[in-house]
């Protein structure tokens, strides 16, 4: 019981040392009423693991990440240990006078989530990385990852050019998924060939009023301390001090798997779920999603990543659980392990690689040391058909992906007159190669990621600043030769012969009866017109789905020209519209996306403009298009 006393009597001492320190409000009197960084990201799940696990990779020692999710709910005694360890009295005073700020958008939430850490069980998340550098860097020192990620806004770290992130935003997730806003960091870094434990925490809040007293907003857990301006602020807690509070905070770190960071999400809620669901199920779907995104650093024989979820409910396990590659990605991950090659895809399991050449817009000489030219790099395509077995979610998509180890975006691709199923890859920058033009194609690829780093445009501002005019066109100029690639492998020869072939007969003449491929008892296309002016095709008309029941459900519009000898030719498709559906332009053809809730969709569009001897040839010539709805994955 002595023993008992004296450690209790330890611990309270340290955390003595360590309190909330908020910051006042500034000489200009401006106040702030939350966090706008977080209104940039979607509140689901995968944008969450999304941003959470790149930023493990990001700090990579060159040794394989391991990474662990661990939910705990706690109650009890355990949970009031643990507000105790994280200086509750002092927060939980700030948090009443955040809460009762009716001006702040936050509030609300900040007294719902007041109200359950009190009254209910407390849930909370720590995301542990080991294999990775950890906090490094002092206290106010500019672009290291601990000013980075627990304290400054839009500061990315700088001997990390490389990295997957580039805005230094993200992390901005962490403070969302908290309904308290408030998030604690442990870290074990490598300092002189010994080991150094550091404690920190910051509280997300918006303006608020404690008795007499204003607060900007943000408070800082930590050791009090003086600015040489003697303002109070908090600084880093260091070594057995820091340790001391860490343990009973759930925040204290294995030494024996190494250096990293320790990230704890105080009151884990999720922002866009309207009612909470059981940890389980939120653990599952965020081994799920890991798969999802993180599959090129997951995967054998190599792996630079291993990812673990697990659930405790006040001490005891009840989920754990290694991330493997899903089925639903596994055909990306076979086209890559593949050693046999075809020339075109005409077998189920075959795989076909191809060059895509990309042309690198002149980098603006203030930018970078090397003369201001143009770079021609490669990226590798890869794409292997797929069968009956595999998952339809990812089907005749493209993985995006380049060094830092994560998908960008499963990107579609229409190939019209074809009914292949297929998945690829496309490797670009360093998941590529490690010469000169992939380092620059890293660095371009990276710059044409916005914030949320989920595709690749050409008008960020990172591509802006630092590139000189023709960012868009390349970038445009890719997707037309990828998607160009992908139609040689997958078109069929087309038999020039008055019926076509088979799949060509559910095509219709302009003002007939349409059909689609869903067939007569499922969709319905009407209402279609057409008219030429000046050498382009200008078309509308709409698609009802007829069946009551069915998920998500696509079509695909495609313009026809049908010669005397019945001999036809594809006209390309330069613009596709509707007002539902998520719309994908391939090289000749277009493709909508309807989610399972809409029921009619209306389209307009036109064809490409062609010179004036083929407009005679158009006047000359039947127009038929084809429209060719079905469920997304049905034959």
């Amino acid at each position: 019981m002595e023993q008992e006393a004296s450690e209790s009597q330890a611990t309270s001492a340290c955390q003595r040392e360590m309190d909330w320190i908020f910051d006042p409000p500034p000489p200009s009197g401006a106040i702030q009423g939350g966090v706008p960084s977080s209104h940039v990201f979607r509140p689901d799940l995968d944008t969450f693991v999304r941003e959470v696990v790149q930023n493990s990779l990001d700090q990579s020692k060159g040794e394989l990440v391991t990474v662990r999710f661990v939910f705990e709910r706690l109650e009890a005694n355990m949970k009031d240990d643990f507000l105790g360890a994280i200086g509750w009295h002092n927060l939980r005073e700030h948090m009443a006078g955040a809460a009762e700020a009716g001006f702040a958008t936050i509030s609300p939430r900040l007294a719902e989530g007041l109200q359950q850490a009190e009254s209910d069980a407390l849930l909370i998340l720590r995301v542990e990385d080991y294999g990775t550098v950890g906090l490094v860097g002092a206290e106010d020192e500019l672009g290291r990852n601990f000013g980075a990620l627990c304290k400054n806004t839009l500061d990315t770290c700088l001997d990390r050019p490389l990295r997957g992130g580039s805005y230094g935003l993200g992390k901005a997730v962490l403070w969302s998924y908290s309904s308290l806003s408030t998030v604690l960091f442990s870290s074990l870094i490598e300092n002189n060939s010994s080991f150094r434990f550091r404690l920190f925490g910051r509280s997300e809040l918006p303006y608020h009023t404690t008795g007499s007293h204003r607060w900007n907003g943000p408070g800082w857990y930590g050791k009090p301390a003086m600015t040489a301006d003697r303002l109070p602020r908090a600084v880093s807690a260091w070594d057995d001090a820091a340790e001391q509070v860490a343990i009973s905070a759930h925040l204290a770190r294995d030494y024996d798997q190494g250096t990293g960071t320790s990230v704890l999400i105080v009151g884990f809620d999720e922002p866009g779920e309207e009612q909470a669901r059981p940890l389980r199920d939120i653990a599952h779907e965020i081994a799920l999603s890991v798969s999802r995104w993180f599959w090129p650093s997951l995967r054998e024989p190599n792996p630079r990543l291993a990812v673990y979820v697990e659930v405790y409910d006040n001490g005891n396990e009840v989920y754990n659980q290694r991330v493997e590659v899903s089925s639903e990605v596994a055909p990306f991950t076979m086209a890559l392990s593949t050693d046999r090659l075809a020339e075109k895809l005409d077998q189920q399991e075959d795989v076909v690689r191809e060059i895509i050449p990309f042309r690198i817009p002149a980098r603006k000489t203030h930018t970078c040391d090397n003369e201001a030219r143009e770079l021609d790099a490669q990226l590798e395509l890869i794409v292997r058909q797929g069968g009956t077995e595999d998952g339809a979610q990812f089907r005749n998509r493209i993985a995006l992906v380049r060094g830092a180890g994560m998908v960008v975006q499963y990107r579609p691709v229409a190939i019209p007159l074809s009914d292949k199923r297929f998945h690829g890859v496309l490797l670009a920058g360093l998941a590529r190669g490690d010469d000169d033009a992939d380092r620059a194609a890293e660095h371009f690829f990276r710059a044409a990621e916005p914030p949320s780093h989920k595709e690749w445009v050409g008008t960020t501002d990172r591509l802006r600043a630092e590139y000189r005019r023709g960012s868009q066109s390349q970038l445009q100029g890719l997707w037309h030769n990828m998607e160009s690639a992908i139609g040689r492998l997958c078109q069929e020869d087309i038999p020039a012969t008055s019926e076509g072939p088979e799949r060509l007969a559910r095509m219709f003449r302009i003002g007939g009866r349409g059909g689609g491929g869903g067939g007569p008892a499922k969709f319905r296309v009407t209402g279609v017109t057409a008219r030429l002016v000046t050498g382009v095709w200008h078309y509308s008309g709409r698609v009802s789905r007829q069946s009551e029941s069915g998920g998500p459900w696509e079509f695909t519009v495609a313009i026809w020209l049908a010669g005397e000898t019945g001999k036809g030719d594809l006209v390309p498709v330069s613009r596709l519209e509707t007002n539902h559906g998520e719309v994908t332009l391939g090289p000749v053809a277009g493709t909508v996306v309807v989610p399972g809730h809409i029921t009619i969709v209306d389209f307009s569009g036109e064809t490409r403009g062609v010179d004036e001897e083929q407009r005679a040839m158009f006047r000359d010539t039947r127009l038929r298009v084809e429209v060719r709805p079905r469920f997304i994955g049905e034959p």
